[in-house]
């Protein structure tokens, strides 16, 4: 039998790179999500511009998967350990794939897994974040054993998603009715307006983020390079939410959110501090949820984070997935640090 798949290893965005991701986003019945789509790379790439690989895979002259990955070197033990990641940074939480869903997942994992494998002068190699429900993610880890000696799988994150159809079944009612209770206590004491999925501007996301760094303090879009690549992605033209709520003119509850044609990604939910016994934060929370509930949006995704208030508000828990890979002795030692590191924190989580 003819092996017609055929495997391009770019190290820089050039005109396959982009027929690929075109072709792709194009294409009916594709695995993907905002973190993995063409506008959110490209702002990643351009932020690690010397260290980028592309995998493009093609089975019959036609692009049937795509992803984009990058080269780390730090010290470990006063040692350079060389470290083959996925280009996202810790501001995307999900990773993997894009693909076309009419290709076998472990046609494609196995492709991917042979891409990888050929990189050359690498110690290890990180696939942080894959996606339970991501076919080709889990074929990639059940392919591992076949491929490499040594790895870890380490369970990752939780991440809770509302299916939008059943929110009336889903949500608790005592979450509604506390909810609508606020909002009424609210708009007798202040003068109120909700925006649901509003147009956005670099000054509306500087708001966002302050409000944020005062009520949390100190996180990772707080850092400038983070801040550029989630502003270059939106005027790459990623599709986005912004919504807020406005109390005498001031904001006092944001969203800065992600979508697609049937997933909005709940990514920066912020409210001051001072209207916190207002819970204005369930308030935009539930009017989001109506709004793309009405619009046939499919699932809300609460990403990372099994924080007790997302579990309230959601219909299933999946997990992310981490696959530690080593190609050698000092890549070994590396993997088995960082693996020990995640499990104590889980621990720590969990005391």
């Amino acid at each position: 039998m003819v092996d017609r798949m055929q495997v391009i290893i770019k190290y820089t965005i050039d005109e396959s790179v982009i027929a690929a991701y075109k072709y792709l986003s194009e294409s009916e019945d594709i695995y993907s999500n905002p973190f993995l789509e063409y506008n959110w790379v490209l702002s990643m790439a351009n932020a690690y511009d010397k260290n980028n690989i592309f995998i493009l895979i093609k089975n019959k002259n036609k692009f049937i998967a795509a992803c984009a990955l990058r080269i780390d070197k730090k010290k470990f033990l006063m040692r350079e350990i060389t470290t083959l990641r996925f280009i996202n940074n810790n501001i995307a939480d999900y990773n993997g794939i894009i693909y076309t869903k009419k290709e076998k997942a472990s046609q494609i994992a196995k492709y991917f897994i042979r891409a990888i494998n050929s990189i050359k002068n690498i110690d290890c190699i990180d696939l942080d974040n894959l996606q339970q429900n991501c076919h080709v993610s889990t074929e990639i880890l059940s392919q591992l054993r076949f491929n490499f000696k040594k790895y870890y799988i380490i369970p990752r994150s939780e991440c809770p998603k509302l299916i939008l159809d059943r929110s009336e079944i889903d949500i608790l009612k005592k979450n509604k009715q506390d909810t609508l209770r606020c909002l009424k206590r609210l708009e007798e004491n202040y003068s109120v307006e909700i925006f649901v999925n509003q147009k956005i501007e670099e000054k509306d996301l500087e708001v966002i983020m302050n409000i944020k760094e005062d009520t949390y303090g100190k996180h990772d879009l707080s850092i400038p390079q983070n801040f550029k690549i989630l502003l270059e992605s939106i005027k790459n033209g990623i599709q986005y939410d912004y919504s807020y709520i406005k109390c005498n003119n001031d904001i006092i509850a944001a969203h800065f959110g992600l979508s697609d044609n049937d997933t909005v990604y709940y990514y920066i939910p912020t409210f001051n501090r001072d209207f916190s016994k207002y819970a204005v934060g369930n308030i935009l929370l539930l009017s989001l949820i109506e709004h793309y509930k009405n619009k046939n949006y499919k699932t809300f995704d609460f990403l990372r984070g099994g924080e007790l208030y997302k579990k309230n508000w959601s219909s299933v828990t999946l997990k992310n997935q981490e696959a530690l890979i080593s190609l050698n002795k000092k890549g070994y030692i590396y993997i088995t640090y960082i693996a020990l590191r995640r499990i104590l924190s889980k621990v720590k989580q969990s005391d």
